[in-house]
């Protein structure tokens, strides 16, 4: 997970220093947004993003949405990093509980 965290600071530092979009920004055409109804239970509205002026700018016509700055694909590798890190510690688990058989259970899933 630390190498996960290491390489998110790493593409936001090229994005914000050398200019780069390792992050992936990419164009968001709608949001969702939870509200609570009469009864307080939450609801969900998603709303297509119809216009958007940026200083002056019509970011629809110019860009086709809102562009989202990269959380998605953040999100998405430190989801990754969890998976290997469990799948690191579940074999981990084994080796401490098995020792020397760790090397034949493992032939054993495997097969």
């Amino acid at each position: 997970m630390s190498i996960g965290v290491i390489w998110e600071f790493y593409e936001f530092s090229c994005d914000k220093i050398l200019n780069k979009d390792y992050q992936k920004n990419y164009i968001v055409n709608n949001i969702v947004i939870p509200k609570l109804d009469s009864n307080n239970n939450t609801e969900f509205q998603n709303i297509k993003i119809k216009s958007l002026v940026v200083n002056g700018d019509d970011w629809i016509e110019k860009y086709g949405g809102y562009i989202d700055i990269g959380l998605n694909d953040t999100i998405k590798d430190l989801f990754v990093c969890f998976c290997g890190t469990l799948i690191a510690n579940i074999f981990l688990y084994y080796y401490i509980k098995y020792k020397k058989n760790f090397i034949k259970y493992l032939s054993i899933v495997f097969e």
